[in-house]
């Protein structure tokens, strides 16, 4: 966990190759197939001293490979891109025209790949938060007279210190497996697909593109049964305020828990009708955004969309969050 979200999320990003100020970023929910582009990191000795990032195109099977973390020598000379996400701006700096034009042939269209620009966590660059007034306060440390004088004038709490690097308005998008199943459920059957092509509903989640997702589906913290419904029931995660990661590496002598807060419903796009077989779009009765649109639209700041996640912030920084973690909810929201 970094300040900016876990360490190497939404690092790169790809944007169209022409003239343009700021420059224009490529985006799923205009851009199906870039889905067919699926990422994996290699990590192994034999990769060498660095972990490499391996994007494999799923239709042909091509590959290309890079550093995951390049260093700033191989960067300093390179070209520097500004994009404009929503209404912060980011700098880019451009790997070269060999990865571009392996994009651009299995996109059709001319494209460049950029690596978070500007210094930072690990060489790599930052962007400010979409809205900051999103970011839920945290106490302020009084270490002082002064401190305390500025405690008596209500000046008692300060901004958490994140940044974001390329993701859209928060470093962490959390989902649970409670909801992932209702979405799922909403899919009818496609009766023309052929054998083992149901499983593609298991990329439901994946269309999401959250990066903590809670196995929230039968948990019961308590007897009481209609608190064990809310613990456990679809979309659950919208009353959920505050979050502790409990480190399961470290249950025997436990450590400070890693503190989420939930601020922010995530309101979705198109992207989430994309086909990820194809790099298309899936059939209108099967397409994701409508079936949620009839009674998931309850983001009051965006009435017309569906809402599925909760965007999300972390302290302390420097820690591990493993898969098997136990996820314990530690305040909700007052209706």
């Amino acid at each position: 966990m970094t300040r900016t979200g876990l360490k190497h999320d939404r690092s790169f990003i790809l944007i169209k190759d022409i003239e343009a100020h700021p420059s224009e970023h490529l985006t799923i929910k205009t851009l199906s197939k870039l889905c067919l582009f699926q990422p994996s990191i290699d990590s192994r000795p034999t990769s060498g001293p660095s972990p490499i990032l391996r994007v494999t195109h799923t239709l042909s099977g091509s590959e290309i490979e890079f550093p995951l973390t390049p260093v700033p020598q191989a960067l300093r000379d390179a070209r520097e891109f500004t994009m404009e996400i929503f209404g912060t701006r980011a700098t880019g700096l451009d790997l070269g025209d060999d990865i571009a034009a392996w994009f651009s042939k299995h996109l059709e269209q001319k494209a460049r790949l950029l690596y978070i620009g500007g210094g930072g966590d690990d060489g790599a660059g930052t962007r400010e938060i979409v809205a900051p007034q999103l970011i839920p306060r945290k106490p302020r440390q009084q270490t002082g007279i002064l401190s305390w004088l500025r405690a008596t004038e209500g000046d008692q709490d300060e901004l958490h210190t994140h940044k974001i690097q390329f993701a859209d308005a928060a470093p962490l998008l959390i989902t649970t497996v409670s909801s992932e199943e209702d979405a799922k459920s909403r899919i009818p059957i496609d009766a023309d697909a052929g054998e083992g092509d149901e499983a593609s509903d298991d990329d439901v989640i994946t269309r999401f593109r959250s990066n903590i997702h809670i196995d929230n589906a039968g948990q019961h913290i308590s007897d009481d049964e209609k608190e064990m419904h809310s613990q456990s029931a679809p979309y659950a995660e919208e009353q959920w305020k505050t979050l502790h990661i409990m480190d399961i590496a470290c249950e025997e002598n436990p450590t400070v828990p890693i503190r989420l807060d939930l601020v922010f419903s995530t309101v979705r796009c198109q992207s989430l009708n994309v086909d990820f077989r194809t790099g298309g779009l899936v059939t209108p009765e099967r397409q994701l955004f409508k079936l949620l649109a009839k009674d998931r639209r309850v983001n009051p700041s965006f009435p017309y969309r569906p809402c599925f996640g909760r965007y999300a912030f972390a302290e302390p920084f420097s820690r591990k969050i493993r898969v098997g973690d136990r996820v314990e909810v530690v305040e909700w929201i007052e209706k």
